[in-house]
């Protein structure tokens, strides 16, 4: 195989992509299915999971896997699909492309090759960049100014209880010593 920064990392065969995707029209927060099918020659078992880059504009969980092998004539064919689930989080139009991608090495073309979708979507919405901040803000000081009391406390209402608890606790050690000794 050529010199390649990935060259011990990728799959080697001819492959070709098959992909799937639930809507191509979303709406910011709302989940979708997307199918990415790897279908061709080669060692499919040991084929890598696509390369899915971690960004805030969709949030994609691990894939469930699900492969078809045929051997004949010394010659191993079939698919590997791979679905996610995925949540956009920004308004606007990608091509999924840009976040999920596959490479490989082509022994017939003899050179790396990379399957990547062709698929583009269009989400609306408003933006959800500040929805955890937002859904996580217990408010300001000044927002729970009017909420709280203002009434003094004397610290020597719970004076009764602390002096039974602190007897409490000198009738345990007295013991734990006699018992020591």
């Amino acid at each position: 195989m050529p010199p390649h920064p990935l060259k011990d990392l990728v799959n080697v065969g001819s492959y070709k992509l098959r992909e799937a995707i639930s809507t191509e029209k979303l709406t910011t927060g709302q989940s979708f299915n997307y199918s990415f099918e790897i279908r061709g020659v080669g060692n499919i078992s040991a084929l890598n999971m696509p390369i899915v880059d971690p960004n805030e504009w969709f949030e994609f969980y691990e894939p469930n896997t699900v492969q078809n092998i045929r051997r004949s004539s010394n010659r191993v064919t079939g698919s590997k699909k791979f679905d996610y689930f995925g949540i956009p989080n920004e308004p606007g139009t990608y091509d999924l492309g840009d976040f999920i991608q596959w490479i490989f090495f082509d022994p017939v073309q003899e050179k790396y090759d990379t399957l990547r979708s062709e698929i583009q979507i269009q989400v609306q919405g408003e933006s959800r960049k500040n929805e955890y901040i937002s859904s996580n803000d217990l408010g300001s000081f000044y927002d729970r100014i009017e909420l709280e009391d203002n009434e003094l406390v004397s610290i020597k209402s719970g004076m009764g209880y602390q002096i039974i608890i602190n007897l409490f606790i000198f009738a345990i050690l007295v013991g734990g010593i006699s018992f020591i000794l």
